[in-house]
């Protein structure tokens, strides 16, 4: 056979991956030792086959089983410590290589953590509540015989403030007016 049947792993030069998959019925001849008219014969009683190639694994798995060989060349389930070996290494340096591209993420800023964005949620939240809650007490001290327009005043700039502390600079709150009905458009 002038051409390899196998597979390379990975691209690693002199290792072969022997996933038993081969393109032709000339390969799965030569694997058994028999000719192409028998594997032909063998295809037309059941013969495993794929519509790219054949699996050698599991032909010699059905011919096992309906005894048309007495050996198998193919260990059943039997892996290749070198292979497994050599597999799980390109696995754990790609792995490896992708846990470093997170960490460079995180570290430039480009990632964030979902618990660190949500912890950041809370804490903006309980912000918003603690200076919500602790308006009534200001307001009742600062608006206490006022009239309508100097309390509506005293209001409006506290919320200002309110919205200026939790926006963090993000929302220009000086351009925000309140109609004179005191509803807001969604």
């Amino acid at each position: 056979m002038g051409k390899n049947p196998y597979k390379l792993l990975g691209g690693e030069k002199g290792l072969e991956h022997r996933s038993y998959i081969v393109p032709t019925a000339r390969a799965v001849a030569e694997h058994f030792g028999r000719t192409i008219r028998t594997i032909r014969n063998w295809a037309g009683r059941g013969m495993p086959q794929m519509p790219d190639g054949y699996d050698l694994k599991a032909i010699e798995e059905w011919a096992f089983s309906v005894g048309l060989v007495q050996e198998r060349k193919i260990e059943p389930d039997q892996g290749n410590d070198r292979l497994d070996r050599a597999y799980y290494e390109l696995e754990i340096k790609r792995l490896d290589s992708e846990l470093k591209s997170i960490k460079l993420q995180k570290e430039t800023g480009v990632l964030i953590l979902r618990e660190d964005v949500e912890r950041g949620w809370v804490d903006r939240a309980f912000e918003l509540k603690r200076d919500l809650l602790s308006m009534a007490r200001r307001l009742s001290l600062r608006g206490s015989n006022k009239e309508a327009p100097a309390l509506y005043e005293i209001i409006r700039l506290d919320c200002i403030e309110v919205l200026k502390k939790y926006s963090r600079g993000h929302v220009d709150v000086d351009t925000l007016e309140v109609p004179e009905n005191g509803e807001l458009d969604t």
